[in-house]
This record gives structure tokens, C-alpha cells and sequence, in this order.
């Protein structure tokens, strides 16, 4: 188990993820399994803690790291084949992530290899929300792997988590990150270079042609044009046949059962010490949303470069 914490105040993030997290039911996507309250009463200040399933694979963004030139072919379609399953949960759901990337892609060992988990719904929103004009954030995210239609024109759909995870992809097959070309930007920088540009990411011609082409579905500019989960599913670049074998062996294999707090709990302190490290860097993952959250200033670099 891995507990994500904040203090209460500043709880909105882990509040909204525990929210998204324990409705969804998919072993695409990290479990949550409640929460709890703490108080330090020589600071007089109060935590949110919330109390989520441990992947001990690491993040995605570390794994592509360690592999110099991008990840095994093999790897890579499995990856994006959990994380297409993952997307077609929430997306089902009427949710739309807006932060895919590989620091919010978990790895845990399945089989003789890695599975991928969807993570990091704290800056997740439901579209009936947007639909019916309500206010919300379009900085809330990481601008690298925005979609032109929402950094340029705050336009937000199921697309948007669709564009960000062909970035991911593109980076699962390069080992580089998507459009550092280009280096840091502030946030002005992104939204002038993604959104009023014309820019799409470099698709190496190295790669195959059928790895080419589902990039290309991915990374349509016009979102009207680009494939939606359903479809990428089917693409053959990711054999749809072994890709759907896999849905279904998951679903049988690990199973979602009801999990009681109190028994979460105690399992959840038992992990915390002896995985202290896996822990602090989730944690990150939840305070660097809370930040791109705050509507008073922002960053004038990319931050999220992990």
C-alpha cells in the first residue's frame, strides 16, 4: 500500500482522485482504498491521507529513462494497450483524466513482464461539468502534453487524454521526451508552440509503419479527425486479438474486491517505512498537481521534467 498526504487545506487534488479512484473498477487503474485524517497537534495542522494500491514496477517515466532509445517494441504495445483499457474505463465513465503522461503511468509485475495502471485523477473532471458550463482550470495539467484544442482554445473532450497518451507513446518508442526539441518553455511558451502553431511531435521514421500510423491517429491536431480509445484499441498495431486476451486475463486474474478501511489501513503503515522512497515519489505527483492548480502564478520553466 502507498498513502498519498496533504494537509487539508491544501487536500482539493487527493480529495478529487480518492473520489475518481474508488468509483473506478479496472486493473488499469490504481486501486484506492479511502482515506483517513491525522492531526499534528504541536503544529496544529491536519492531513488528508489517502490510502492507494502499491506498484512496485515504477513510474513509466522512470522505466523509459533507464532504456536509452526507447523501450522494447513487445513493451511498448502492451503498455499502451493497459493504458487504452484504462482510458476506455474512465472515458466510460464520462471522465476525462487530463494528465496523462508517463510520471502518471504505474508499473506492477504481471506475469513474466509489467502491466501499466492509470494514476494520478486528481485534476480528473466529469464532462456533463464542462457540458453544462461549469468553471475549471485549463492549466490544470502539464502543458508539454496538452492537445492544441485545449491549451489554445480551452476546448476540452475525451481527445484531449488521447493526444497526451500518443505522447506517451511516442516516448515509450524514442526514449526521448516529447518535443524537447524544442527545451523548456513556460507556460505562455507551450500554449504559443502546441496551440497556435501547427506544431505536432516528431514521428521518427525509424519506426514501423504501423507504429507510425497509430501515432498518427493519436496526434491529429483537428480533434474532430483523431481516433477515440474505442478505435485505438483496435489498431493493428496492437494486434487487437492479444490486446483484448489480455483485457480479459487481467479482469480474471487480479479481481476487485471490496477492501475495509481499517484492514488498508494497517496493511498501509506496515508499507509506508519499508517502501519510503516509491511513496515520496507519488506523494510529488499530488503536490506538483495541487501547484498547477493555484490560479496566481505559475512557473516560468516546465517543472515537470521526471
Amino acid at each position: 500500500m502507498v498513502i498519498k498526504s496533504s494537509q487539508f487545506s491544501e487536500a482539493a487534488y487527493l480529495m478529487n482522485e480518492e473520489n475518481y479512484l474508488t468509483r473506478l473498477k479496472s486493473p488499469f487503474i490504481v486501486s484506492c482504498y479511502g482515506h483517513e485524517m491525522t492531526e499534528e497537534k504541536n503544529e496544529k495542522k491536519k492531513y488528508f491521507n489517502t490510502i492507494h494500491e502499491y506498484c512496485s514496477g515504477q513510474s513509466l517515466a522512470k522505466h523509459v529513462k533507464s532504456h536509452e532509445g526507447g523501450l522494447p517494441v513487445d513493451d511498448v504495445k502492451r503498455y499502451a494497450s493497459d493504458i487504452l483499457f484504462g482510458l476506455k474505463c474512465i472515458h466510460e465513465d464520462e471522465i476525462i483524466h487530463r494528465d496523462i503522461k508517463p510520471k502518471n503511468i504505474l508499473l506492477t509485475p504481471s506475469g513474466s513482464g509489467f502491466m501499466a495502471k492509470i494514476s494520478g485523477l486528481g485534476n480528473a473532471i466529469e464532462k456533463w461539468w464542462i457540458e453544462d458550463g461549469g468553471s475549471w482550470n485549463h492549466r490544470s495539467g502539464t502543458a508539454r502534453f496538452m492537445s492544441p484544442e485545449l491549451i489554445g482554445d480551452m476546448v476540452l473532450d475525451y481527445g484531449a487524454d488521447v493526444w497526451a497518451f500518443g505522447c506517451t507513446v511516442l516516448e515509450m518508442l524514442t526514449g526521448e521526451r516529447v518535443l524537447s526539441e524544442f527545451g523548456k518553455l513556460d507556460w505562455q511558451g507551450w500554449e504559443t508552440l502546441i496551440g497556435k502553431c501547427g506544431i505536432v511531435p516528431y514521428i521518427p521514421d525509424y519506426l514501423s509503419d504501423k507504429a507510425k500510423d497509430f501515432l498518427t491517429k493519436c496526434l491529429e491536431r483537428d480533434p474532430s479527425k483523431r481516433w477515440s480509445v474505442d478505435s485505438l484499441i483496435k489498431h493493428e498495431f496492437l494486434n487487437d486479438e492479444e490486446a483484448e486476451e489480455e483485457e480479459e486475463e487481467a479482469y480474471e486474474e487480479i479481481g476487485y474486491a471490496e477492501v475495509e478501511a481499517y484492514e488498508a489501513n494497517l496493511e498501509a503503515e506496515a508499507a509506508f517505512e519499508e517502501e519510503e522512497e516509491e511513496e515520496e515519489e507519488v506523494e510529488e505527483e499530488g503536490e506538483e498537481a495541487i501547484e498547477i492548480e493555484i490560479d496566481e502564478e505559475f512557473p516560468k520553466e516546465d517543472s515537470d521534467e521526471d
